[in-house]
């Protein structure tokens, strides 16, 4: 989908093709701010302002991109008028398709949802195929997630162009806290500092 400042983005529904007899997102539940990664578009000020797609050893690099989007002030919206086909389960490319929801859940937990938001999501999907097991895994990976503490307890380092000139990372690093981040840490004086000084620097 389009990611994009200050006007509404565009994004296509889709639809697993083989095990999903109907549209994956049902908008009536889902934010039209959430944009999976089926299709996504970005204007190049976005793309470059987020830092690309970070790689993610537990997947959801889709939602990493459309969480540090809004962060950066982009509005993310989602188009609901053409439906796309995705010719493999999401998830299945290293894991048994029984485990995507498992994993899901525990995703889920990492990306700060809500244990309330979570028992109606995994209500949502007990009438969704896997019948009732689907629902279960994803509640299951959730709690597994909970008492395991994830990777909640891993340092997460926010900075922008320098507080209190820019606040977006000021911003980040309280929604880190709030989702439960343990380790969280915020360069107030910013990238011009740090690459003024001579550290190094990572250029796309």
């Amino acid at each position: 989908a389009l990611l994009e400042k200050g006007d509404q983005a565009l994004k296509t529904n889709q639809r697993e093709e083989a095990w999903e007899p109907r549209p994956r997102y049902d908008y009536r539940f889902t934010s039209v701010q959430e944009v999976p990664g089926a299709f996504q578009l970005f204007r190049r000020e976005c793309f470059e302002a987020i830092g690309g797609y970070k790689p993610s050893r537990d997947g959801g690099v889709d939602l990493l991109a459309t969480l540090s989007a809004r962060m950066h002030g982009w509005q993310t919206r989602a188009y609901t008028g053409k439906l796309l086909m995705h010719h493999r389960q999401q998830g299945t490319a290293h894991s048994h398709p029984l485990l995507v929801k498992f994993h899901n859940g525990r995703k889920d937990y990492m990306f700060g949802g809500h244990p309330l938001w979570e028992f109606c999501r995994a209500a949502y999907h007990l009438s969704r195929k896997p019948y009732i097991l689907g629902g279960c895994l994803i509640f299951g990976g959730y709690i597994s997630a909970f008492l395991t503490g994830a990777d909640k307890a891993f340092p997460v380092v926010f900075y922008c162009n320098g507080y209190p000139k820019c606040v977006r990372s000021l911003n980040g690093a309280k929604m880190a806290m709030t989702w439960g981040y343990k380790k969280v840490y915020l360069v107030t004086a910013g990238f011009p500092d740090w690459q003024a000084k001579g550290f190094p620097v990572e250029r796309q």
